[in-house]
């Protein structure tokens, strides 16, 4: 009796043991040694190699992706290179959040894969954030099938166009970019797509996100286009956030304005690298007037701070302009205030009667002879 009392304790024990060594072998699963895993019932897995002279790793070579932990909810990957012949991560149910930095810069380097490398896990990302990847550029590939993913960063990552059906396929019911629909079911709350190389972009391609975006950051980027497709008006429905500070733009379109939804009054972050209307050599605080107008209705600025943080045209101006260009102060002043005196004026009088005299000149050669 004794001895199978003691045989069964001894049986329990060693069942406990080769459990608790099963479990610590899969804690051990790295896709690297230089990776690290922290937590029980979810995993954050850590893939930062060191501060200083790092060797990349390597996917498919240095990095075994069937080494991600199983219960992986968290992955950070700092300075990874994906070879064409990468192989895609394995499916992880809980892998909700990834950040990826400094990946695929060399000039040889493909793309960097996105939709490819992440095919088995995109429909259950919530959080995706790339640093310093190169992407190049936004296509509708990309992003089909992030089903769930709410915040999308990616900053420094080349970008240097954006399709305007980049997030089209985000949804698995996605309607055409030309019909006058929205999707209504699109996760993405938070869109920053900052400090790459656009130039130019169509502000169409946030239609398929519009009912569901609050946050969109543009900053940095370059841009001096901004245009909207007229064939396919929307509206901005819960955007609150909106920065385009730090463009080369000469204007905030009203069209762009247009699609904010003036119930919500979005905050706009709009001070630009340099002053509006840089292309312009004459008077252009007028090509201004409706973003002014725009922000005094908003209540974005105040009359007395607009000078300070509105600032126009160049400087290169013949004798007859003063060398500091007016602010955007004069268009709160009615013509007919004494205080109304700057170059502005001044300029856009001058140009009329110009106008004037080169239209009507029979009538003018006619009152002076």
């Amino acid at each position: 009796m004794l001895n199978t009392l003691v045989y069964c304790v001894l049986t329990v024990f060693h069942g406990l043991a080769l459990i608790s060594s099963i479990s610590h072998a899969v804690d051990l699963i790295l896709p690297n040694v230089r990776c690290s895993n922290i937590g029980e019932s979810t995993v954050y897995t850590n893939c930062h190699g060191s501060d200083g002279n790092f060797t990349p790793y390597i996917l498919p070579d240095t990095f075994n992706v069937d080494g991600l932990h199983p219960r992986v909810k968290t992955l950070l990957i700092r300075r990874v290179d994906v070879k064409k012949d990468y192989r895609p991560f394995p499916a992880r149910e809980l892998l909700q959040e990834l950040t990826i930095s400094k990946g695929n810069l060399a000039l040889y380097d493909i793309r960097f894969p996105l939709n490819g490398l992440l095919i088995h896990v995109k429909r259950r990302i919530v959080t995706l954030r790339l640093s310093e990847v190169k992407l190049q550029t936004l296509t509708e590939q990309d992003f089909q099938g992030f089903e769930a993913l709410e915040t999308l960063s990616l900053v420094s990552c080349h970008i240097a166009s954006i399709s305007v059906s980049a997030f089209v396929g985000m949804n698995s019911n996605a309607v055409p970019l030309s019909s006058a629909a929205t999707i209504p079911n699109s996760h993405l709350r938070t869109l920053a797509i900052s400090w790459n190389r656009l130039t130019s972009l169509d502000w169409s391609f946030l239609k398929p996100i519009a009912e569901s975006i609050t946050n969109i950051d543009l900053a940095g980027n370059g841009l001096n286009i901004v245009k909207v497709s007229r064939s396919s008006p929307f509206t901005l429905s819960r955007a609150t956030s909106v920065d385009l500070s730090s463009n080369e733009l000469e204007t905030i379109p009203t069209s762009i304005l247009e699609t904010f939804n003036a119930s919500l009054n979005p905050q706009l972050a709009y001070v630009q690298k340099r002053p509006f209307c840089q292309k312009f050599t004459r008077c252009s605080c007028w090509e201004l007037k409706p973003f002014v107008a725009w922000l005094k209705q908003n209540s974005q600025i105040e009359p007395s701070r607009i000078g300070g943080q509105l600032q126009c045209g160049k400087n290169d101006f013949d004798d007859y302009i003063p060398k500091q260009f007016p602010t955007l102060l004069d268009l709160y002043r009615p013509p007919h205030d004494p205080r109304f005196s700057s170059s502005c004026a001044r300029v856009f009088n001058s140009l009329t009667l110009s106008l004037v005299l080169s239209f009507c000149p029979v009538i003018f050669s006619s009152y002076f002879w």
